[in-house]
């Protein structure tokens, strides 16, 4: 059973599911999801198959699964309403996934989504499954500044399997770029103009791929890869909202 948070506005406001990145966990995100619960959405966080509270941590057997909870969430909480995903990194990635692959998501907001593949990950998560890809929460990289208590949350991720990582950026990726030409869903691409971690030419890539009747994209010349974070968060956070309210 996927672990999450419902943050209720009302069961006629418009849901948002925000899905995290790679090795953090839902509840991370609880500043965001109430802002967004201030004008108007409900939003669910919930932790990603492998994070947080979903066991075993650090494992994804299939890409398949990242579907299926976000289906078990969706089949209690949607109701009758507009429902939009946003997600941030591998979060970005399955909210795509998602999209391409079941009918009804209103919109998308996609954050630091790492479009190109990596095919050197199709042999590893083959022949390494188990082995692990350890986690640095100290890099620098990712935001300008970043406390002790963030670095040392224990909730955060030490490491995740080759597997994991071959069965979203391999995998689930060959899946998303096939089904580009015709995204179902309005799209908004956001991603940190100094990101240091998924080149900014992701970005673009997604943007320039993906056929879709609204697409819109936001670069933060001065943000680092975790925008919601960074120094750029408050504008970002604004910028969601307004593109949220233009679409619903």
């Amino acid at each position: 059973m996927v672990q999450y948070r419902l943050y209720e506005v009302s069961e006629t406001a418009p849901l948002v599911i925000f899905t995290h990145g790679i090795g953090e966990y839902g509840v991370l995100y609880e500043g965001f999801a109430k802002t967004l619960n201030q004008a108007g959405y409900s939003v669910i966080l919930y932790d990603v198959r492998g994070h947080g509270s979903s066991l075993p941590l650090g494992v994804l057997k299939s890409y398949k699964h990242l579907m299926d909870d976000l289906d078990e969430i969706l089949l209690k909480e949607k109701k009758n309403r507009k429902v939009y995903l946003i997600g941030h990194s591998l979060g970005a990635l399955i909210s795509h996934l998602y999209t391409v692959s079941r009918p009804g998501i209103t919109g998308v907001v996609s954050i630091g989504y790492h479009y190109h593949r990596i095919f050197a990950l199709k042999w590893l998560g083959f022949l390494l499954p188990n082995k692990k890809l350890h986690l640095n929460w100290a890099d620098k990289r990712s935001r300008h500044e970043k406390t002790d208590a963030e670095i040392h949350d224990p909730m955060l991720l030490k490491y995740v399997t080759y597997k994991m990582v071959s069965e979203t950026i391999d995998k689930a990726n060959q899946i998303i770029h096939k089904q580009l030409k015709s995204y179902p869903s309005d799209l908004l691409v956001i991603h940190g103009g100094s990101d240091q971690i998924v080149p900014i030419d992701n970005a673009y890539a997604l943007y320039d791929r993906a056929h879709t009747k609204s697409k819109s994209i936001l670069i933060y010349p001065d943000s680092y890869h975790d925008v919601l974070f960074d120094i750029d968060q408050t504008l970002v956070t604004k910028d969601i909202i307004d593109w949220l309210n233009i679409t619903k």
